[in-house]
């Protein structure tokens, strides 16, 4: 009896044990799973968005003419025109996609991914698309972005004449600069301008029509006016591009040059004349303000430039630039303000201390002084 008793009880142990060594087992198991189902997300790929294969070749061949230029910034032969220029200059397979692809990135301020959808690209090669097309135009930099010959500021000088009350004779052009922002670079504090935010500064020069017949790319945000101006290369080539009866329009933060006109300081100590005179050049200097503020509306990419590469930045700049001049020649009768809803607030480049610039040469001061007796006689 004992023994049968004693059996039963070694059976009871040996079932406990295995049934201790199975829930073992299956826990072991549940916290491998466990373990495997919590790597998996971070193995496992995402999924590629949806791409839309319709957009290029359906949409964007039946939008209207309004429906494009409100998209593209430009009209459709516009379009084919500069994208012809750039095919005849690079050899890039399927260049109308991409040159829409660059155009709408740059009139945008969407992601890589979401135009790289829209338009059926994948994210990896859609960048390396955008930098080819810059390329491109950007070769063609000096067929858009040219000083005037002399007989083109002869020209010049009659559009600016209306603008500056037709008081001031030989302006023909009007200079400034303003901040373009970016992210923060690694290594490169100089960027950071007066607002603690970092920048690149765009100091350009444009005629009557808006038009940039000179720019200055890739001054960090901390530099001043005057010494962005004193970097440029137009600082040293001014008077051999410029006739001596001849002169562009600045503020009083760049310095007085004999063909760079600035305004007066101080206006509580100036007579009636040189008072008019300022009101004169800051009628005139107001065409740099607007090209830049169309510049920026057209070319939402500007309004901030997603990126922490200096010269990456500066392309996308020269690339919008040689845009904004081929749209102006090409379109010039076209009224911007009927498909730009949003013109953005502009961040010019101004000495924060107010410090006016201090660079004056005597032959400015006396050609300034000459231009305000016109004016008196006038």
């Amino acid at each position: 009896m004992s023994k049968t008793h004693n059996a039963t009880n070694n059976d009871d142990i040996v079932d406990n044990l295995v049934t201790q060594i199975q829930a073992n087992e299956l826990r072991k198991c549940k916290v491998k799973l466990n373990y495997l189902d919590a790597l998996t997300p971070k193995k496992r790929r995402k999924p590629n968005p949806p791409k839309n294969y319709e957009f290029f070749e359906v949409t964007i061949p039946s939008m209207t003419l309004d429906d494009f230029r409100h998209h593209f910034r430009m009209t459709r032969s516009c379009c084919e025109d500069i994208m012809t220029r750039v095919g005849n200059r690079i050899r890039v397979f399927n260049i109308q996609k991409k040159f829409l692809f660059t155009v709408w990135m740059l009139t945008t301020r969407e992601s890589f991914g979401a135009v790289g959808t829209r338009f059926g690209l994948s994210k990896g090669p859609s960048h390396q698309y955008f930098r080819d097309i810059m390329d491109g135009l950007i070769v063609l930099f000096k067929e858009y972005v040219a000083w005037p010959s002399v007989v083109e500021l002869s020209h010049i000088e009659q559009g600016f004449k209306p603008k500056s009350g037709g008081y001031v004779p030989g302006i023909v052009g009007a200079i400034d600069s303003c901040h373009l922002l970016i992210k923060k670079p690694s290594r490169y504090s100089i960027y950071c301008n007066p607002k603690q935010t970092h920048s690149i500064i765009l100091q350009g020069v444009c005629d009557h029509q808006k038009i940039f017949t000179d720019i200055y790319v890739g001054a960090p945000g901390c530099l001043t006016p005057e010494r962005v101006y004193n970097n440029s290369p137009l600082s040293k080539l001014i008077k051999e591009l410029i006739p001596e009866d001849y002169h562009i329009v600045g503020n009083i933060f760049i310095p007085q040059k004999q063909n760079l006109i600035v305004p007066f300081p101080d206006q509580d100590t100036l007579n009636q004349p040189q008072k008019v005179f300022n009101e004169c050049l800051a009628a005139a200097n107001m065409t740099i303000l607007q090209a830049f503020q169309l510049l920026l509306a057209r070319f939402r990419r500007l309004t901030f430039l997603d990126t922490a590469n200096p010269e990456m930045a500066n392309k996308m700049i020269c690339s919008c630039v040689i845009l904004h001049n081929h749209i102006l020649m090409h379109d010039l009768d076209e009224n911007p303000e009927e498909f730009l809803n949003e013109w953005p607030e502009l961040y010019m480049n101004e000495d924060p201390s107010g410090v006016i610039a201090s660079d004056d040469d005597a032959d400015g001061l006396a050609k300034r002084d000459y231009l305000v007796s016109l004016l008196e006689f006038i």
